[in-house]
């Protein structure tokens, strides 16, 4: 899929919205000063400070980057730090943490541009949270956004430390506890499409299905998969139609970005719950 056949998966309006007018230049340069590039630093302070999360826990081995998955989220964001804290992980947050730089590679590939200032931005960006996390000596970094991710690992096949998506971090510390939840769930693994538009020259991905595996520990869970072959951005009614037939009342998504679409657009009595929400409820239910 190239560029210009994946970036349909990525709203035109939303780039506009966000960029207000600004060029690649100033993007660079708000995300320089701030960190962020959607909000100011001061809201995604706020949003952490608010919902009580600690900036540093334990030894702190373990940096998350949050990255700008906590507006609109925040549930799923306190209940993966909660979770943390249950395990018994250690973790740190940065005091400032620089934007992934997925706006400014969106943002010239709809205005039809070579996306090499983009590139090398988010390159330059991922990078420098990976140099702070090195400098309070962390030994990985952990990405809770899998848009993060995606980039980070793609611009930082050198990292001195290691770089992993939250559910291959979790996975051995799952691997060792007890989980009981009885429901019955859909679950939605999401679809990957952004990812020719961010990581267009390589063939690896995500273990898709060793995260969904992780819900086959979890007793008494009843779970049934929701085909990927239907993106959350622009087919989200078949979505709710297979949940109907199925007599489903509550969804389950291993994708943030797509947690936050499908729960402002679930039905009146649909349930969306974030991967780590659901293992919050069976740890703490053991």
């Amino acid at each position: 899929m190239k560029d210009k056949e994946a970036i349909r998966y990525v709203s035109k309006k939303l780039v506009d919205i966000t960029f207000v007018g600004r060029g690649i230049d100033k993007g660079k340069e708000d995300i320089h000063r701030e960190g962020m590039f959607l909000t100011p630093a001061l809201l995604r302070n706020s949003i952490i400070g608010g919902l009580e999360i600690k900036r540093r826990w334990g030894s702190g081995e373990n940096m998350i980057i949050i990255g700008c998955a906590c507006y609109g989220t925040a549930i799923p964001l306190l209940n993966f730090f909660h979770l943390l804290v249950q395990l018994n992980i250690d973790y740190s947050i940065l005091n400032k943490e620089y934007c992934c730089g997925a706006p400014l590679i969106y943002k010239q590939i709809w205005d039809g541009e070579p996306r090499d200032e983009a590139d090398k931005a988010a390159k330059e960006f991922t990078g420098l949270n990976i140099k702070l996390a090195k400098e309070q000596d962390c030994k990985r970094v952990v990405y809770f956004c899998i848009w993060c991710a995606y980039i980070a690992k793609r611009f930082n096949e050198d990292s001195p430390i290691e770089l992993l998506y939250f559910p291959d971090f979790l996975k051995p510390y799952l691997d060792k506890v007890s989980l009981s939840y009885n429901a019955k769930v859909g679950y939605f693994g999401g679809v990957p499409h952004r990812k020719p538009v961010l990581f267009p020259e390589e063939s690896w991905e995500f273990d898709w299905e060793m995260y969904r595996g992780l819900l086959n520990e979890v007793k008494g869970l009843n779970v049934v998969d929701i085909t990927r072959k239907n993106c959350c951005q622009i087919e989200d009614k078949a979505i709710w139609k297979f949940m109907e037939e199925e007599g489903l009342k509550t969804l389950v998504t291993p994708c943030i970005t797509g947690y936050g679409r499908l729960s402002r657009r679930a039905p009146k009595g649909i349930k969306v719950m974030f991967l780590t929400d659901l293992f919050l409820k069976a740890l703490i239910q053991k």
